[in-house]
């Protein structure tokens, strides 16, 4: 108890004042026994004397009151001071003695031990702190229980000073990563939930096991100002993006389509990928002729207004036009998903683009020109479609692939075969349940190839039945290798329909040995 210090400072007090006593009385005595130049400290042999004196004074005053000797008042207090001096000398041997054995006592009880020293009190100025124990902890409290956690080895463990940036830099990578992988609102749900979860792991369960002191405020910071910035990038980037799809796709296709694109930019491949397309080759037939007519300028001129004759239809029929060549373009579909329809909607298109350029012909702006007529060659078969090019400045999203290169020489075919639109079989199987007028021309190996293809030539819907009829009858023939029918066939319908390309071709083709050896035709120009 704070007791015992208490009483031993009182003890010390009390002897102080016995000992002042004692002197003052000791000093009394040695004048009456040394004179008055008594010194006020006495020696070793003086206080022997002193106590001397006093023992045979008090001796024969104790001796003459056994004998029965009535002793005076005088007498009495002459002896007075010697009698104190003897009570004051025993009340400061026993002091000492107490006071010696009591300092002996706390010296066992405090030594190499902590002691803290404090008080608690309803008093305003007392020593209270807010504490999760109490509201009003006495100060004194708090630093034992410091330097009870210190010396139990439970206190808190504070990590190295790079464990902190380390922290902030891992959670903020994460957090980009998480931003940049996943839309907005997953990101932010997975964002906060492992944000959650380092504060339960910092704040709760390391701290209670293993009283580690990790930071929190610092890495829920970084992180979510690292998973802001990256989530207010990817929008700014995905705006771009789509501005970017949008400026690129908005003049070639439908406009139904941009808009898919915009909210599926995903489905804008460049990387390549392999998927059935129908490809269109279409070409402006008499265009050079009458560019010799015209200037520079008016050539352009004329050319821009049959280029937007002939891609609006391509556009309204869900196409993407892909690239202008010269007086001619490339346009494919299916460009950025799989469209089961897509060799309907290029066959409808090859006969809108006929109508048009025919429109365009009858319009006052060519009056005085050449008439204009176009080629078109139609194919459908699994090519690569994706950015070509140097990407990412200069690129082109197209498609490569045979079909492609076959679309191209059966637009040159029409040539040949003095036709307008011609389709390989994969297009005419797709797209014959449509109700589209074909008439088959035959199996052909176009230049650069070396597999015979099908071709069917697309006719307009007012033809002539009979025409139908009479080619497909000749040609069966000449496939069957029936070339004596297939000779007699093809003269009848020069007979019907007047000689024309196809006739001639297959005419002269009778003729030859290879086409007669495999019922193919091969042909030698582009």
């Amino acid at each position: 108890s704070i007791g015992a210090i208490v009483s031993l400072a009182q003890q010390r007090q009390r002897l102080a004042r016995i000992e002042s006593e004692l002197q003052s009385v000791t000093h009394e005595i040695a004048v009456g026994i040394f004179g008055e130049n008594a010194p006020s400290q006495l020696s070793d042999s003086q206080i022997k004397d002193l106590n001397d004196e006093i023992t045979f004074r008090l001796k024969d005053v104790a001796d003459a009151q056994a004998s029965g000797v009535q002793l005076t008042q005088e007498e009495l207090d002459a002896v007075a001071p010697f009698q104190q001096y003897q009570l004051l000398n025993q009340s400061v041997t026993e002091g000492r003695a107490a006071l010696d054995s009591a300092s002996s006592h706390l010296h066992d009880e405090l030594n190499d031990k902590l002691v803290f020293i404090g008080f608690a009190s309803t008093g305003a100025i007392v020593d209270k702190v807010h504490t999760p124990l109490d509201t009003q902890t006495p100060g004194v409290i708090v630093h034992a229980t410091v330097a009870d956690m210190i010396l139990s080895n439970r206190h808190l463990n504070h990590v190295p000073f790079w464990v902190t940036p380390l922290i902030i830099l891992a959670l903020g990578v994460l957090f980009s990563r998480i931003a940049a992988r996943y839309s907005a609102f997953s990101s932010a749900l997975l964002a906060a939930a492992i944000l959650a979860a380092y504060f339960f792991f910092a704040g709760i369960w390391s701290f209670q096991v293993f009283r580690l002191d990790l930071p929190i405020a610092a890495p829920a910071m970084a992180s979510t100002g690292a998973w802001t910035a990256c989530t207010a990038l990817m929008a700014a980037l995905n705006q771009r993006e789509r501005s970017r799809i949008t400026r690129q796709f908005k003049a070639r296709v439908s406009p139904h389509l941009v808009d898919y694109l915009v909210g599926n930019p995903a489905s804008l491949s460049v990387s390549g990928i392999q998927r059935e397309i129908t490809v269109l080759f279409l070409d402006i037939a008499g265009f050079t002729s009458l560019s010799e007519k015209l200037d520079g300028q008016a050539t352009v001129t004329v050319l821009n207004r049959c280029m937007n004759a002939l891609t609006a239809p391509i556009t309204d029929q869900h196409g993407y036009v892909n690239k202008f060549l010269g007086d001619g373009l490339m346009a494919f579909w299916s460009a950025f998903h799989d469209d089961p329809d897509q060799s309907v909607f290029a066959c409808r298109t090859a006969l809108l683009c006929q109508q048009a350029i025919a429109d365009l012909n009858a319009s006052n702006a060519m009056e005085g020109l050449p008439k204009l007529a176009v080629r078109i060659g139609i194919a459908t078969d699994r090519v690569i479609v994706g950015d070509c090019g140097a990407p990412p400045l200069l690129n082109d999203y197209t498609v490569i692939g045979n079909g492609v290169n076959l679309a191209s020489r059966l637009e040159s075919a029409n040539k040949a075969f003095g036709s307008s639109v011609l389709v390989d079989g994969n297009t005419f199987n797709a797209a014959k349940q449509a109700g589209f007028l074909t008439r088959p021309l035959g199996k052909i190996i176009v230049v650069g190839q070396s597999v015979p293809v099908a071709i069917y030539e697309l006719l307009p819907p007012n033809t002539d039945p009979k025409l139908i009829e009479l080619t497909t009858e000749a040609v069966n023939a000449f496939n069957s290798l029936d070339f004596n029918a297939a000779s007699a066939a093809f003269l009848k319908l020069s007979n019907a329909f007047g000689p024309t390309k196809l006739t001639q071709l297959y005419l002269n083709a009778l003729s030859d040995h290879e086409s007669l050896a495999t019922g193919v035709l091969r042909l030698r120009e582009k």
